[in-house]
């Protein structure tokens, strides 16, 4: 098919909320998730290998590293129990660290995306400061990795823009329409594994989500 004709090995690395607000959307986020998974599955099969940690106050968790999509299991309401509170900076920095102990262990040239997904705000990092975050992001970014930032219900482009995390690549989405959002966030990181184009949210794919601040985040 000629839109792979950039197809190339992808490092996904996906970090997901589990934190005691996800409750009120933990049927959608467990439908909405698991989603992105086939979606990535059925479109990119072995040219990804994922990464996904699930986080809150009492544990940062990494499931599985480097895995092939199809080993990948997929969350139930047993595997995926929210609780505690956000230790958000702290989550996204392991996330970083383990996707680059991911790429010293491998010897191809792959691309990486790494998908922050949250509900809330900062409330509980313990161990990293917003400005070391903000740091290790440019610096990643500069070797073309690739953020994409997933704020459920909560002023995402504020959070992101504090990262350093593209407004394109950028959701404010309702939980409620979390299987729509996760389709959406699917087809943007298809995009960078299939066609090597940046990480990116059309208009059309914000309003779909919710997005409140579609038109707002604009203006800025």
């Amino acid at each position: 098919m000629p839109e792979q004709s950039t197809a190339h090995p992808t490092i996904v690395s996906f970090l997901l909320d589990r934190t005691g607000s996800m409750e009120g959307i933990k049927d959608e986020t467990i439908s909405g998730f698991n989603g992105y998974l086939d979606a990535l599955e059925r479109e990119a099969g072995d040219l990804v290998a994922f990464t996904l940690l699930q986080f809150d106050s009492h544990s940062i968790d990494t499931l599985y590293t480097g895995a092939k999509l199809s080993e990948v299991a997929r969350l139930t309401s047993e595997t995926y129990q929210p609780r505690a509170r956000t230790p958000l900076i702290d989550a996204c920095v392991k996330t970083i660290k383990v996707t680059e102990e991911t790429i010293a262990r491998r010897r191809d040239k792959s691309r990486v995306i790494v998908v922050f997904q949250t509900d809330g705000d900062e409330n509980a990092s313990r161990r990293h400061t917003l400005d070391e975050l903000r740091d290790l992001i440019e610096r990643r970014k500069v070797e073309e990795w690739q953020f994409i930032f997933l704020g459920a219900d909560m002023n995402a482009y504020k959070t992101a823009s504090n990262f350093g995390i593209l407004k394109e690549a950028t959701l404010a989405y309702s939980g409620k329409r979390s299987r729509r959002s996760m389709r959406a966030a699917a087809e943007s990181s298809l995009g960078v594994i299939l066609r090597e184009e940046p990480a990116r949210f059309s208009q059309q794919q914000k309003q779909a989500a919710g997005d409140q601040y579609v038109g707002r985040q604009n203006k800025k």
